[in-house]
């Protein structure tokens, strides 16, 4: 989610538009999610509902001394304990490490411990699960960044950055050099662009796959799909903002067509 202004809690219900025998357009309550932040801006935790109004999962977080995300757990319909996860940083505030813990039926199932470098690369994770009769497998994996290399190794992506430190360009690459996808952001003074395009076969080469817009705040906009460079469907959001900027109503449109209505209740600090 992202906001203008010091949020102190949104809730956000989401409807299915559909029309009755006398094209009236009607409203079909699909899902509600109820997050909560600190003075900070930092998520504090959320609670979901489903279709039925019933609570389908829930999250509390807790963020370090310095703001950043220090743990998070979650819970399902019942309040059992689903996923508990602490983070670590650097003295920069990178993400130097991830542990989640996996539990089923409040039974811790399997542990995952994620580490990154320094530019928030994945070097290395160690998967333990705990099986029955008391088993335990543990898994190491090490990613090519942390290896030496007896041959420098191929980058999986390559990015560019404008004067001001905007991406404007990501490729990335397949195990054999090869280019996988390439995307091409634009920007201008109320948002930007950003075009997406796959690599079909040596004779086509790159072919253009998809086009979203965005405001200045990172919402999408519009969304352009496209088969073989061919543009096939839009999709697109009419926002109704309040005084600071935030979105409170959302018309998703589908080719036109209003297919969902999403709602927002902002509460400010």
């Amino acid at each position: 989610m992202h906001f203008s202004g010091p949020v102190k809690q949104c809730t956000e219900t989401d409807y299915e538009v559909y029309f009755d025998s006398t094209k009236t357009a009607q409203l079909r309550f699909k899902s509600k999610v109820t997050t909560q932040f600190d003075p900070r801006g930092q998520s504090a935790g959320d609670i979901r509902y489903d279709n039925k109004g019933n609570i389908e999962s829930s999250t509390v977080n807790k963020s370090d001394k310095n703001g950043n995300m220090g743990a998070s757990d979650s819970y399902n319909d019942k309040g059992v304990l689903t996923r508990h996860s602490v983070y670590a940083y650097n003295n920069k505030g990178s993400k130097t490490m991830q542990r989640d813990e996996i539990y089923t039926k409040g039974v811790l199932n399997s542990v995952k411990i994620t580490k990154y470098d320094s530019r928030q690369r994945v070097i290395k994770e160690v998967n333990t699960s705990y099986l029955q009769r008391k088993r335990t497998v543990t898994q190491t994996h090490y990613f090519p960044s942390s290896q030496k290399q007896t041959q420098p190794a191929v980058k999986s992506t390559q990015d560019k950055h404008d004067n001001e430190g905007r991406l404007i360009e990501r490729i990335q690459y397949k195990p054999d050099g090869n280019i996988r996808s390439k995307q091409v952001y634009f920007y201008g003074a109320d948002g930007f662009k950003n075009e997406w395009y796959m690599f079909k076969n040596d004779t086509v080469g790159l072919v253009k796959t998809n086009e979203i817009f965005f405001d200045s705040l990172g919402t999408v906009l519009k969304t352009c799909h496209y088969n073989n460079g061919e543009l096939i469907s839009t999709g697109s959001n009419n926002f109704v903002r309040d005084m600071q900027g935030n979105w409170i109503t959302d018309s998703v449109f589908d080719n036109n067509k209003l297919t969902h209505l999403k709602q927002r209740e902002i509460q400010y600090y």
